[in-house]
């Protein structure tokens, strides 16, 4: 009883310390000076079509160490751009640069014409979903959780957007179905699971730009089949950007960027880059490896499976046999 309660004590002292820490990182955010802010004579954007551009866009963190040189790109309305290249390469800056979370050193970065610091903040993010790998889920019922992706929501709207996500079916297997509380983080929920009320949520808010942060990532094949189905409908027809680590990703998609310590070394499709950017293959190449891997091990599997089933064993002798 003596080590339980000890046990208990450090448990709390642990979690203490955690908070203490957390704490001081959220007043150290609070206290930071807000570096994008709306331009004098900012104007709320118009519905927006989706169309975006890079006019030779410039991007350093740090005075004289560029994350992104002279980038500069086109995208059609309802286009799907795919973002490959190594770590590090200026991805997740690039996307962060057209939701303004930063403004460019040089350049300028268009939504339909027009340079994105001539919206306003709110009224140029009201108008891009983002889908992340890790789905923000909170403790409050699953009909909550999907109307958050818009102020406003009826009932309806919900039922539709999961139907469209794939989610209804299990939502409403769930105790008290759309109006079930569900754990913090979706804990209680499976990472398909999960995703599949993300999506819906997404679908919700009808915005006509969308951007993924490899959302299939960490699924097994079953739910991310499940998964690629309610994303077609989530980016049907809105300009997509999506940092692609999968061949099968990459592949799908409309145009490729191909990025390489900072700069923009290959665009095109799959085929075409395949034939004309050795960065892409060779990129290409290594996520082959573990694809390989995964294979080789579920045939290993299926192989210890049938030794350890004799039966199975010999009614496939039975079969080879003349």
């Amino acid at each position: 009883e003596i080590y339980g309660a000890f046990e208990k004590f450090s448990l709390v002292f642990l979690s203490l310390a955690r908070s203490l820490v957390s704490g001081e990182r959220l007043l150290a955010l609070i206290g930071r000076d807000i570096v994008v802010r709306d331009a004098p004579g900012a104007e709320a954007a118009p519905p927006l079509r989706g169309h975006i551009e890079f006019r030779n866009v410039s991007f350093a963190y740090r005075e004289g160490h560029d994350v992104l040189r002279d980038v500069s790109f086109a995208v059609e309305p309802g286009q799907t751009v795919a973002l490959a290249g190594p770590s590090g390469a200026g991805k997740s800056t690039l996307l962060g640069l057209l939701l303004r979370f930063h403004d460019p050193e040089a350049g300028r970065v268009l939504v339909d014409g027009r340079d994105v610091r001539e919206y306003t903040l709110r009224s140029l993010r009201d108008q891009v979903t983002i889908l992340l790998q890790d789905a923000k889920l909170f403790r409050q019922t699953v009909a909550e959780n999907i109307a958050f992706g818009r102020r406003g929501a009826s009932r309806e709207d919900v039922v539709r957007a999961a139907r469209d996500a794939d989610a209804h079916e299990f939502v409403s297997e769930m105790p008290n179905a759309y109006d079930t509380l569900m754990a913090e983080r979706g804990d209680d929920l499976s990472g398909g699971q999960r995703q599949r009320i993300n999506i819906a949520r997404a679908l919700i808010r009808d915005t006509p730009i969308v951007v993924l942060d490899e959302p299939l990532a960490g699924l097994d094949a079953f739910a991310e089949r499940r998964l690629r189905t309610a994303i077609r409908r989530l980016t049907a027809g809105r300009t997509t950007f999506t940092v692609a680590h999968k061949l099968a990703t990459l592949s799908r998609a409309d145009v490729i960027l191909v990025l390489e310590r900072g700069r923009l070394v290959g665009r095109g499709s799959h085929d075409e880059l395949l034939a004309t950017c050795a960065t892409y293959r060779e990129f290409c190449e290594l996520q082959r490896v573990p694809e390989r891997a995964e294979v080789a091990g579920a045939a290993n599997g299926a192989r210890a499976a049938v030794t350890r089933d004799p039966a199975h064993a010999r009614r496939a002798a039975d079969r080879s046999a003349p």
